[in-house]
Formats: structure tokens, sequence, C-alpha cells
């Protein structure tokens, strides 16, 4: 574990603006998505490894690995080189938290609701919506909560959610995926 070096964010910023640097990110693609440092690669902590680090592509580069805070890219660091023990790493003390209280540029994706989240929000209405139609309207409504029930147990079995499809056609889910 010799070749493992830290570094600061202020380092880690002239390197990134020099291009001597490649940073790699180990949190997971949700947190990844949502907030991420300009220029990172995510590499998911679960899936980290000498050959997935693109240690070889980046031969020519400093590979800094970061995270949250620096627990997730410590314990990066520390795999990588038990797989490569000559692997030259940088880890990023404090991680993108000490990045942004740095006063660093972070890019973040915060105009859309993840599509988890607008699915279970639709879900959640409809659900609603029977309920409240079966009980003042007729009681055929509630069917209606049966049926999104039953996509749910669908959903969870399968990985397969219909509606997750259709509202990832809306015009503004599209829209993200091609600023991505």
């Amino acid at each position: 574990m010799s070749n493992q070096k830290h570094i600061d964010v202020t380092t880690l910023h002239k390197w990134l603006d020099s291009k001597e640097a490649i940073l790699v990110d180990v949190r997971e693609i949700v947190e990844f998505s949502d907030e991420k440092i300009p220029g990172s690669i995510n590499v998911p902590l679960g899936t980290v490894s000498a050959k997935n680090t693109l240690l070889s592509k980046y031969k020519d580069k400093k590979i800094v690995i970061s995270c949250r805070s620096g627990a997730r890219s410590l314990s990066a660091c520390t795999k990588i080189l038990q797989d490569v023990p000559s692997a030259g790493l940088y880890h990023l003390d404090g991680g993108i938290l000490a990045w942004k209280e740095r006063g660093f540029k972070t890019i973040r994706k915060t105009e859309i609701l993840p599509l988890e989240r607008q699915t279970q929000i639709a879900l959640g209405g409809m659900i609603v919506l029977g309920n409240l139609l079966g009980y003042f309207v007729s009681f055929e409504w509630n069917l209606l909560s049966i049926f999104v029930g039953l996509g749910l147990i669908n959903s969870g079995a399968t990985g397969w959610c219909g509606l997750m499809k259709l509202i990832a056609c809306l015009p503004w889910n599209r829209q993200s995926d091609q600023q991505k």
C-alpha cells in the first residue's frame, strides 16, 4: 500500500486544469449522476478492480480516486493496490464534499426528478385517485389501485416497469438524457 498517495482538492483542481490527471469517482451511479466533479469518470465501488479503473488506458496520467467524503475511495484504493501493488494511485482527501467546501464547481442535475421518483409519484397518485373514485363515484374504480399494486409486484419481481419506460419517453426526460 506504499504507492497510495493522498492529495487535497486544490492539487486535484490544478491537475485537472492541466489535464495531467484522471478522476475516478467510486460513488454509486445515482449519486454520480446527481452531482459530480467536472471531468470525472464513474466506476462504482462494487465494480472496482485494477482492470476497470482505467490503469492501462491512462498510463500517462495520474489516477485520482474520489467519492463523497473519502471513505469509499480509500477502500477502492486499497482494493486496487491489493491486485496491483505497483499502481500509483492518488486518494482525494475529503471527496466531493471537500471539493465543494473549497468553492470549486460541480455539475449538478437538479432540474428533473429521477425517473424512479417520477414513477413513484405517478403510481402513488393513481392509487389515491383509484381509492377516492372508488369511495365517492363507483366501487369499480378500486380496480385501478389493484392494477397499480399488481404492476408494482411485477416490477419488483422482474425489474421491469412499464410505467417507468413510458415516463422516460416524456419530453423533459429525453432532453436530460441528451445532456448527459
